[in-house]
């Protein structure tokens, strides 16, 4: 099961498949910590208007996941290496906000692939737990795949649009796998 664990990544693949989060065949699931950031948040508001038009669509995860046992022993070991380890990456501590720690602890606790753009969220996942993280590519190509979507002009208009509103560039892995899949060019960065 994919996690969504920003609200970059939401935006991202919300326009690609709005039906993503209503729909288990997606495998995708969200926080309520990232919809609220995403439909509270001015710069949201103002950056991405579009964002209210799916906002029905975008159905959380239970609560009770964030109250069992297992996550509530995975906040207390994510905390105690968010404050003793280092990033093998950058040197330094992990700098992990404490809706960053409640996340870690979700994915690790439900066993669920993170998908993030945050650099330090996604490396303490991977070094601290071997989670390796999933680009919002990487879950389209699943998709194309799994024949879930089919690729059309409206779709390859919102890579534009990534790509106009400067979101993480994707894997050349994935982008290779993208284009092979497609047919069609993945707008260069």
């Amino acid at each position: 099961m994919f996690i969504l664990c920003d609200t970059c990544v939401l935006l991202m693949l919300l326009r690609i498949a709005p039906d993503m989060l209503t729909d288990e065949r997606y495998n995708c699931v969200v926080p309520s910590l990232v919809r609220d950031e995403l439909f509270r948040t001015q710069k949201f508001k103002d950056k991405y208007p579009w964002r209210t038009r799916y906002k029905s669509q975008v159905v959380t995860l239970p609560a009770s996941l964030a109250q069992t046992d297992e996550y509530l022993r995975m906040l207390q070991t994510v905390d105690l290496l968010v404050s003793s380890c280092r990033n093998e990456r950058t040197g330094r501590r992990y700098g992990l906000s404490g809706v960053d720690k409640r996340l870690a602890a979700l994915v690790i606790a439900n066993e669920y692939q993170s998908s993030t753009g945050d650099s330090d969220l996604r490396d303490f996942l991977f070094q601290e737990f071997e989670i390796p993280n999933i680009s919002p590519l990487e879950i389209i190509n699943d998709w194309l795949a799994r024949e879930l979507i089919k690729w059309d002009d409206d779709r390859q208009a919102v890579l534009e649009d990534w790509k106009r509103c400067n979101e993480h560039p994707q894997p050349k892995e994935h982008i290779k796998n993208f284009e092979v899949i497609t047919g069609r060019a993945y707008p260069a960065y």
